[in-house]
C-alpha cells in the first residue's frame, strides 16, 4: 500500500487563524507605542523656573522709568522701533535670587509665588542684567535691592522734571570751590580746599575733576599717591601743578563733599610771610590763580576758577 496523505495542517506550519492572530496583536502593540509617543511629544514639559510674568515685568520697568536700576548705568532701555507701533526695549526684568535651583544667588526658602513675585525681580539693561548673574559674588542680594530701592526713589523725584540726558553737560552739576581755614598765627595760615557738588538734572554720571595751581601754594595731597597724581605744566613762563580726582556718580538733592578737612581725599596748603610777600602781592585780586574743571565722559561739563583773594585772607 502507499503512504497516508495528511488532509490536516503541518505541525508548526501557521494557519491562517493563528497568522491573523499574530498580526492583529503586532497591530495593537504598535498602536499602543504610537499612542504613547504622541503623548510624550505632546505633554509640556514642567518648567522648572519660576519666571516672572507680563504683568510684573511692564509694572517693574515703570516704576523706574525704564532706566537701568545699576547706578553706574542708568541707560535708557526703551525707544521706538523702525516698525510703526512696536517699541525696542533694551531691558529685562531680572531675579534678584534665582529663578531655578543652582542660579546665582538663589534662595530655597522663597516660595515660587514669591520667587516670580516683583519683590524679587530688579529692572536692568541687558548688559548688566548679564553682569549680575556672570559675577554673583561681587553683586549679592542686599546690593541689588539697594540699587533697586535708589532708582526707585530716583524715578519718584524726577517725576514731572527734565531728565540728565535731555540737559546740556553744563547744566548737570553745580560746583562750589573755596577754603576752610585750619590753623592760623601771624606768620602762617594753614587751609583746607573744599569743593562740594551737588546734581542739578535727574542723575549725573561719574566724572574726573582737575584742579589746577601755581607752583608758589605749596598744596599737600592726602588719599592719593603724589607721585600718580600730581603733574607739572608750565603756562606764561609760570609753573603749574595740577591733580585728577574721581567725581561719583550724583544723585539729585543729594549734595556731595568732594574734598574738605575730614574727607578721604584731602588737598591743605598754606600762606605764610615769604608766599605773600614774594607771590601773592604781585596779583590783582581778581586774577585767577587756581582753575577747576569739571569732565563728565570725555567732555568738560562745568569749569570754573579762584581769584588770589579767594583762596587766603593772609
Amino acid at each position: 500500500m502507499g503512504a497516508a496523505i495528511t488532509l490536516g495542517p503541518q505541525p508548526h506550519t501557521p494557519t491562517l487563524i493563528s497568522l491573523w492572530i499574530w498580526l492583529r496583536s503586532r497591530s495593537k502593540l504598535t498602536h499602543q507605542a504610537n499612542f504613547t509617543l504622541r503623548r510624550i511629544q505632546t505633554t509640556p514639559m514642567k518648567n522648572t523656573r519660576d519666571d516672572f510674568p507680563k504683568t510684573v515685568r511692564e509694572q517693574l520697568a515703570k516704576r523706574v522709568g525704564f532706566i537701568c536700576s545699576r547706578p553706574e548705568c542708568r541707560t535708557s532701555t526703551s525707544g521706538p522701533n523702525s516698525t510703526e507701533g512696536k517699541a525696542t526695549i533694551l531691558g529685562e526684568a531680572a531675579h534678584i535670587t534665582a529663578a531655578a535651583p543652582g542660579g546665582p544667588r538663589h534662595d530655597k526658602l522663597l516660595s515660587n509665588e514669591q520667587r516670580s513675585s516683583i519683590m524679587n525681580a530688579i529692572w536692568l539693561c541687558s548688559n548688566c542684567a548679564t553682569l549680575i548673574d556672570k559675577d554673583a559674588n561681587r553683586h549679592p542680594v542686599e546690593l541689588l535691592r539697594q540699587w533697586k530701592k535708589e532708582a526707585e526713589n530716583a524715578a519718584e523725584r524726577n517725576l514731572g522734571k527734565a531728565l540728565s540726558h535731555h540737559l546740556p553737560r553744563s547744566a548737570l552739576v553745580a560746583i562750589d570751590v573755596h577754603y576752610a581755614t585750619i590753623a592760623r598765627t601771624q606768620e602762617r595760615h594753614e587751609y583746607s580746599l573744599v569743593v562740594n557738588m551737588s546734581c542739578r538734572g535727574s542723575i549725573a554720571p561719574e566724572g574726573t575733576l582737575q584742579i589746577i595751581w601755581p607752583d608758589f601754594l605749596p598744596f599737600r595731597i592726602v588719599g592719593i599717591p603724589e607721585r600718580q597724581a600730581i603733574t607739572k605744566t608750565t603756562f606764561n613762563d609760570e609753573a603749574y601743578h595740577s591733580i585728577s580726582v574721581k567725581t561719583p556718580s550724583l544723585l539729585p538733592d543729594t549734595p556731595h563733599q568732594l574734598l574738605g578737612k575730614q574727607t578721604p581725599i584731602r588737598i591743605s596748603y598754606h600762606v605764610d610771610e615769604w608766599i605773600y610777600r614774594d607771590h601773592i602781592r604781585k596779583f590783582s585780586d581778581d586774577k585767577e590763580v587756581l582753575r577747576y574743571r569739571l569732565f563728565l565722559g570725555d567732555h568738560s561739563a562745568t569749569e570754573g576758577g579762584l581769584s588770589i583773594t579767594a583762596l587766603q585772607n593772609f
